[in-house]
């Protein structure tokens, strides 16, 4: 699955403030590149992959659309042209969402790479046509986030979650809520299928503290008081020396393994995750 059309551009934190895209004389033109990594090596043959048996990671995605702006004049079109100009240049970087056939819809970061272009023909001065590209900086990602909770009573249980999406998703949150004191304890989460892995050295202070790892902010946090207040703990994450992401889920069938080096747990695990599409 990959958007059908993109339909708007608009500002993260106000959606209110946004372009919707026209649909006369429509065009949409995607490109995304593959990353390499190699190098040559004094008496060896062919290339040295740095990137090992590592997935293909994305390089740039550029996406252009062209469309016409129609008025009832050309002053009227100038004026539509200019406002685009403005909105685009204020939002800088923000959600460009897209839709599907069946009308539901994703959307990607993207900052704006190229300013409108805008075409003037002598013979069609109420019918002129623009054109706008951006930087893609995500997959596209699903508009609903997914969820799955269960509880953990013993350090090495799983959990099976099914990802879907047609990239790896980064997009997830962990959220611990500990039964007791010491609930958690240096709690590891570990995807069994794609190997990420991701540890806190953090224990529950009093029973209900929270934990919430958010792999694609890259961030940690953590209450005590049933999330009145929160204490920022990123600095407590670890991850192992060749993973870069926080966390990321691959699509199909996940296991998640909770661990922890000493202790019983007593823990509710919340995984939050929305599914990526590559473009």
């Amino acid at each position: 699955m990959r958007p059908w059309r993109i339909t708007r551009f608009e500002d993260r934190w106000d959606p209110t403030i946004g372009w919707n895209i026209p649909e006369a004389d429509y065009e949409w033109q995607a490109q995304s590149g593959i990353r390499v990594a190699a190098t040559q090596a004094v008496g060896r043959d062919y290339a040295v992959d740095l990137l090992g048996w590592a997935r293909a990671p994305r390089s740039d995605a550029v996406e252009t659309v062209r469309c016409a702006l129609v008025a009832p004049d050309p002053q009227a079109s100038i004026a539509q042209w200019m406002d685009i100009q403005r909105t685009l240049e204020r939002i800088g970087r923000g959600k460009l969402w897209a839709e599907l056939p069946d009308g539901s819809r994703l959307w990607c970061e993207a900052r704006l790479r190229q300013a409108p272009n805008y075409t003037v023909s002598a013979y069609s001065w109420l019918r002129q046509a623009v054109s706008v590209q951006w930087q893609r900086l995500s997959p596209w990602w699903s508009e609903t986030a997914l969820q799955s909770q269960w509880t953990v009573i013993s350090s090495g249980q799983q959990q099976t979650v099914t990802i879907g999406g047609t990239s790896p998703t980064g997009r997830v949150t962990i959220r611990l809520v500990a039964g007791t004191v010491g609930g958690y304890a240096n709690p590891r989460i570990v995807d069994m299928a794609g190997g990420a892995t991701i540890q806190c050295s953090r224990t529950a202070a009093v029973s209900g503290a929270i934990l919430e790892l958010d792999a694609w902010a890259q961030t940690a946090r953590e209450s005590t008081d049933g999330g009145t207040t929160w204490t920022d703990v990123s600095s407590s994450v670890s991850l192992p020396a060749w993973q870069v992401p926080w966390f990321e889920l691959r699509p199909g069938v996940a296991t998640i393994r909770y661990e922890q080096d000493s202790g019983s747990p007593s823990v509710t695990v919340t995984l939050t995750w929305v599914d990526a599409y590559a473009g």
